[in-house]
């Protein structure tokens, strides 16, 4: 039988009953963000869960000291269970922990997918089984005494030391797992390196030192914010502001083509533009001279000098000038003549279109 889905649409614990219902045995595996836990079940009853892996589980079995080194190695080679060489009490309450603590932080994301495989069997054996029920109402308890911890220490990753002094002066009564637990204390290290130190459970270590928190026997070490980098020298070149690099640049190596640098460049400066001032208007100017320059009609007084003609002088004569020979002779008889001569206009290249006979 495979079983599969996700746990947001149907609850861990929902899973758990009906597996314990059909008297399942196999490895429910659940697979969340950041998690990956494993609950191993036994004719419908819990026999171990896990968040983390084998490797993780041997080394915290050697260091609570609740088996041995050779019991261990007999369980990996023989098959042998953990029990046969163990006190039963300690590795009930060793496997218990580990099954609850598991449990509560495979729901607490809520969310992940599960498959169960049937007859998958933990590696290290324990012969030990937990009621469905009791787990699941264990796990419950365990988010709220979590949220409790959590109130004075945020977080197992922070650090804890001793206190200079006893408060008020006062003698200080200690329980054996708190003074071991006190013993191994060092001003460095976290709640989570302490826990796997003493092989201990994170809830139960954490629950230690939130109480010895209370009492003021304990405080927690805030690690240092890293110190902000100096900053670098600057100068000022012309007006713009550098800044110099906090450490030396090493020279580029054979393979590497150094990179370019760019100097600014200071060249000639531009020649100053001279606009021309604007020119008065002058109202006694005709307009005929701002549209035909003198230029224009000294250019033509040659043409007239061919049939002996003398140019006036200065432009404002010229209408005078053609409406004069207008009258003359074409032939050069001297005397006016009453049909208006068109040799002028001709070489002036005027239309005599309009002009009465």
């Amino acid at each position: 039988m495979s079983l599969t889905g996700h746990i947001d649409v149907f609850p861990l614990e929902e899973v758990l009953r009906l597996l314990a219902r059909s008297y399942k045995s196999g490895c429910l595996r659940v697979d969340a963000p950041d998690l990956h836990g494993r609950v191993f079940m036994n004719g419908g009853s819990v026999t171990f869960a896990t968040v983390g892996s084998d490797e993780d589980l041997r080394r915290q079995l050697i260091n609570s000291k609740v088996v041995s080194e050779d019991a261990i190695r007999a369980a990996e080679v023989g098959g042998r269970s953990l029990s046969d060489s163990t006190a039963p009490s300690g590795l009930s309450d060793f496997f218990r922990e580990e099954v609850i603590e598991s449990l509560y932080r495979i729901r607490k994301p809520g969310r992940g997918q599960f498959v169960f495989n049937v007859d998958v069997a933990p590696r290290y054996r324990s012969e030990q089984a937990f009621d469905v029920e009791m787990c699941i109402s264990e796990a419950d308890r365990r988010a709220v005494e979590w949220a409790d911890i959590e109130s004075v220490i945020p977080t197992i990753d922070e650090s804890v030391r001793i206190v200079g002094e006893a408060p008020n002066n006062e003698p200080v009564t200690l329980a054996p797992n708190t003074w071991k637990l006190v013993a191994n204390f060092d001003g460095t290290s976290s709640i989570r390196a302490l826990a796997d130190r003493l092989g201990a459970g994170r809830f139960r270590t954490a629950k230690d030192l939130a109480a010895l928190v209370r009492a003021g026997l304990v405080e927690a070490v805030r690690a240092p914010e890293p110190a902000a980098a100096p900053p670098s020298p600057s100068y000022s070149y012309a007006g713009y502001e550098t800044s110099m690099p906090s450490e030396p640049t090493e020279p580029p190596s054979e393979h590497e083509e150094p990179e370019p640098s760019y100097e600014p460049t200071y060249g000639e400066p531009e020649p100053e533009v001279v606009r021309p001032e604007p020119k008065e208007a002058d109202f006694n100017r005709s307009w005929w001279a701002e549209a035909v320059p003198a230029e224009s009609t000294a250019e033509e007084t040659p043409a007239d000098s061919e049939e002996g003609e003398e140019a006036p002088a200065g432009s404002d004569s010229f209408l005078d000038r053609v409406f004069s020979q207008l009258n003359e002779n074409p032939e050069g008889q001297g005397g006016t003549s009453q049909v208006p001569s068109h040799g002028f206009l001709k070489r002036r290249r005027m239309s005599s279109v309009g002009l009465d006979d």
